[in-house]
């Protein structure tokens, strides 16, 4: 019995060592990673078809579904070979799979990239923030970065990151997003009166609730996160979403369970063609229509000015898709799916 609760926790410990190299390549945008001799190699035995062990070097790391798969290279043989079940010893491993997180962190954090050009934001930064553009664009670690920003607002939640070891970039993009929305959330009732403030609160209250459920459907589906890591993604604010619905969303033992509880939730009563497989399709058009209706509703609110904003965002979104799936060859069909749910 201790054995197999022992081997259960290697096997969750993979899962979620996994879970983050998919995240990585999910926030980078790539679907499988190159590793070259100039990395720091990683090392895995490789049983062949004699069940011999073979000592070889990972060199490609693809996504596949909700899990990866190697590709790896015999130095003695010169042999390639291709690792996908999760039972084979270089997947099931978890000293080789953080050895492999870590390489591709490494990889990610340092990419050569052209200098960023900040010219055209070092007048509004001066006069609207504390931030000195020109000192973090020579920072070439985190640590440098996050260092500069000692007095800042962003120095805390940042710094909060770096404490933890395994910290990814997606980390610290995860955590600006959180502080960003919590800020939002706690001074609209000192910029914003009456309709105004109404507005803002809606809008901003059902995209919260609406990313919320898209975090709990994405952590469970595609990660099989554990719920204390999914508590960790969310945005720390309910509108007609409760907290009780949401607790027990992230808890649900199932995916039926899961879309019982959300069809008796208000957006799951409210939005009758809303369901847990669609949200994130159906997340940008509900938030569309609701800025739609409250900028014809009140032409001279607040309301106008933040469906302008949003409306480019998602003009320059739509492009950046479209770019990147030039980049990497999508098909036109599977491309304009991408484009046009964005």
């Amino acid at each position: 019995m201790n054995m197999n609760i022992f081997q259960k926790r290697i096997e969750n410990l993979c899962d979620e060592i996994v879970g983050r190299i998919l995240t990585l390549m999910q926030a980078n945008s790539v679907s499988e990673v190159i590793l070259t001799d100039n990395d720091n190699p990683v090392y895995v035995i490789w049983f062949d078809k004699m069940g011999d062990p073979c000592e070889c070097s990972v060199y490609k790391v693809t996504a596949v579904g909700e899990g990866i798969t190697l590709e790896v290279h015999d130095k003695i043989t010169g042999e390639n070979y291709k690792v996908t079940s999760r039972h084979e010893a270089a997947l099931a491993n978890p000293v080789w799979l953080n050895d492999i997180l870590e390489v591709m962190t490494n990889i990610f954090d340092h990419r050569d990239t052209d200098p960023v050009d900040v010219s055209p934001y070092r007048e509004f930064f001066r006069l609207h923030s504390n931030i000195d553009v020109d000192r973090i664009t020579t920072c070439s670690t985190m640590e440098e970065l996050i260092s500069c920003l000692k007095g800042n607002e962003f120095y805390i939640p940042l710094s909060k990151i770096q404490e933890h070891e395994t910290a990814l970039l997606f980390d610290y993009g995860m955590a600006l997003d959180l502080y960003y929305f919590t800020q939002i959330w706690n001074i609209r009732k000192k910029l914003f009166k009456g309709k105004d403030l109404e507005e803002i609160t809606r809008t901003y209250g059902e995209k919260f609730d609406m990313l919320n459920l898209q975090f709990i459907q994405r952590s469970k589906r595609y990660y099989n996160m554990d719920p204390a890591s999914i508590y960790a993604l969310l945005i720390p604010v309910n509108y007609k979403l409760k907290k009780e619905e949401i607790t027990a969303l992230v808890e649900a033992p199932s995916y039926e369970e899961g879309r019982r509880i959300f069809q008796k939730t208000w957006y799951g009563n409210k939005y009758e063609q809303l369901t847990v497989a669609n949200l994130e399709e159906f997340y940008n058009h509900i938030h569309r229509s609701i800025l739609e209706k409250e900028s014809h509703r009140n032409p001279y609110s607040v309301a106008v000015i933040y469906s302008y904003l949003y409306n480019k965002e998602h003009e320059v979104n739509r492009l950046t898709i479209a770019i990147e799936c030039v980049r990497y060859g999508v098909q036109h069909d599977e491309a304009m799916r991408y484009i046009c749910n964005s």
